[in-house]
């Protein structure tokens, strides 16, 4: 499972290094590269090298690729999309990545606080709702997605209201009676 502090995967890193290449390439052949004079007369490689490490910096704050965790790779490739060239996949890179911060939009916010009061009502803890959101690919509820996380509140919902009338049918009562959302 991938978490935001999981480290970048091979495939990402090698994906990454591709997109670098041909952005880098592109930028050099409009000469758009903006390098300082010490760099600017070096070698391709290490233009390329410089150019890499100070995009890094600016997008992640970290100059080496392996600093990198999973929070920092569609920012990254979002912008060397863009720099080389593909804006409609940038665009569709930097969608993916608003909607996974959902979670963290006021209206995300407030459907976890729901979640979390409509769980500790139904005296359904942490575990459950790990077990729950593991077939999402993720064991953090802060990193689904707002449809995720209404289908999870929905599904404590289901389960809560179950469990309710589990409860109440066992001591002879109404379980609209036990249900307090």
């Amino acid at each position: 499972m991938k978490s935001d502090h999981n480290p970048l995967s091979a495939a990402q890193i090698k994906a990454l290094g591709a997109l670098a290449r041909e952005a880098f390439a592109r930028q050099d052949k409009l000469d758009l590269l903006d390098l300082p004079a010490e760099v600017a007369s070096d070698t391709k490689a290490n233009r390329e090298r410089f150019w890499r490490q100070r995009l890094r910096a600016q997008i992640t704050g970290h100059c080496e690729l392996r600093d990198c965790t999973q929070q920092h790779y569609r920012p990254l490739r979002a912008e060397l999309e863009a720099l080389a060239g593909k804006t409609g996949q940038a665009f569709n890179t930097q969608l993916r990545e608003a909607q996974a911060a959902a979670s963290t939009t006021p209206a995300g916010a407030a459907l976890l606080r729901e979640m979390w009061q409509v769980a500790s009502l139904a005296g359904l803890g942490d575990a459950y709702i790990k077990a729950i959101i593991r077939r999402w690919g993720t064991s953090d509820v802060a990193a689904l997605t707002m449809p995720q996380l209404q289908g999870l509140i929905a599904t404590i919902r289901r389960r809560a209201a179950s469990k309710a009338a589990k409860t109440a049918a066992a001591h002879g009562g109404s379980a609209s009676d036990n249900i307090p959302f």
